[in-house]
């Protein structure tokens, strides 16, 4: 479970940072978080697995942030130029 979350974070980080992947970033960031708690809690996997997990979990966090700011930056803009034209 901890490779499944570090794979996931890996792909929202990438996705988060293509131009046209900000809600993919987002939706596999917040997968792979909840992925990454859930392998960091198990207590019978061995240490590799959690701190797999752990890393998951942060990379994770990292996609989401970057893909949830991209959403405000575009969203404020957007906002901008429709107040620039009315």
């Amino acid at each position: 479970m901890g490779r499944l979350a570090l794979i996931l974070a890996f792909v929202a980080f990438v996705a988060a940072l293509v131009p046209s992947g900000m809600f993919l970033g987002m939706g596999l960031g917040a997968f792979a978080a909840t992925t990454g708690v859930l392998a960091y809690r198990r207590r019978d996997a061995n240490g590799w697995s959690r701190l797999a997990g752990a890393f998951g979990l942060t990379v994770a966090l990292l996609a989401l942030i970057l893909a949830t700011g991209r959403f405000a930056m575009t969203w404020w803009a957007v906002g901008r130029l429709t107040e620039m034209l009315a």
